[in-house]
């Protein structure tokens, strides 16, 4: 897989849409501005039960951060996949 850090956004939403029809799943949102405050919003409401990225610094650059998103997302069932790695790192 190419280097998702020299992809353009929509290249990268074009490749997410692609995993996920292979995997019988379904890109329903893409990110917006606000980030990841509405990405907890929804998981929180129960609107999200996979978040998929082209690599994980898209949801943080700093290790703390990334480590504390993520297990909010899996205190809310969501899971976390990499698809640069094939790689799920939550599930509740």
């Amino acid at each position: 897989m190419t280097d998702p850090k020299n992809k353009s956004f929509e290249d990268q939403v074009k490749g997410m849409k692609e995993i996920a029809s292979k995997v019988a799943g379904e890109v329903m949102d893409k990110a917006t501005p606000d980030g990841i405050t509405a990405l907890l919003k929804k998981a929180a409401a129960g609107g999200i039960d996979t978040v998929m990225l082209a690599d994980l610094e898209r949801l943080a650059s700093d290790p703390g951060e990334l480590k504390e998103i993520i297990e909010k997302l899996k205190a809310f069932g969501v899971k976390v996949v990499e698809a640069a790695k094939s790689a799920t790192y939550t599930r509740k």
